[in-house]
């Protein structure tokens, strides 16, 4: 049975529209909250640090709709093991009537245009 969980779709364009959009000067730190603040390690490695702990799926797709890197909730969720869902577009997760609604979403992402929709994800047992 399919059922709606949360979830955050990573894509490009949307970390690009949200560096366009950051008003901080150039090399100023990120801000930061007490409770994601991990001292002493990269940036890459405090972001890879944090998705893996989210308690909620996150799927990082590439500017063609497929998946590029999911999280442990995202496998949990989906019914899907990590090699499985790397490779495959974003829609073979979502249920045939919300799947032309995501496609809308994502091509508006895309273009600069970040979206926030509920959809229903179907697992890998159906």
């Amino acid at each position: 049975m399919a059922k709606m969980w949360p979830t955050t779709l990573l894509v490009p364009a949307t970390v690009a529209h949200a560096r366009r959009h950051d008003s901080r000067p150039p090399g100023s730190p990120a801000p930061t909250s007490p409770a994601i603040v991990m001292e002493g390690l990269p940036l890459d490695e405090r972001y890879r640090a944090l998705v893996e702990r989210y308690p909620h799926a996150v799927f990082g797709l590439n500017l063609a709709g497929q998946f590029v890197e999911v999280n442990p909730a995202a496998t949990k969720i989906s019914g899907y093991d990590t090699s499985q869902l790397v490779g495959m577009h974003f829609s073979e997760l979502i249920d045939v009537p919300d799947r032309a609604r995501a496609t809308d979403a994502f091509n508006q992402t895309v273009e600069g245009r970040p979206q926030l929709l509920k959809l229903t994800v179907r697992r890998a047992d159906g």
